[in-house]
């Protein structure tokens, strides 16, 4: 954005099929607290199968970015308890 430019929407796209989202924080006291560390998640997963994730750690690096790796190992991966 450019100086004087304001923010007046943002879109966030519809995934398709079966897709479930989570974010987690771990911190000392209350939900209002700094969280020490943080994980966001999305991912799709029709018929059981794992068809696409991703996954982004917090308070661990001074950027935000994915973890690409996890996500490999996990992609086309059946579900179960």
């Amino acid at each position: 954005m450019k100086s004087g430019e304001l923010l007046t929407e943002i879109q966030v796209p519809n995934r398709k099929g079966r897709s479930y989202q989570l974010f987690l924080k771990q911190r000392i006291r209350r939900s209002s607290d700094f969280s020490l560390s943080s994980v966001a998640a999305v991912a799709q997963i029709p018929d059981e199968i794992l068809e696409d994730i991703r996954i982004v750690p917090g308070g661990v690096a001074p950027f935000p970015y994915t973890a690409d790796r996890a996500e490999e190992i996990l992609k086309g991966r059946r579900l179960d308890e």
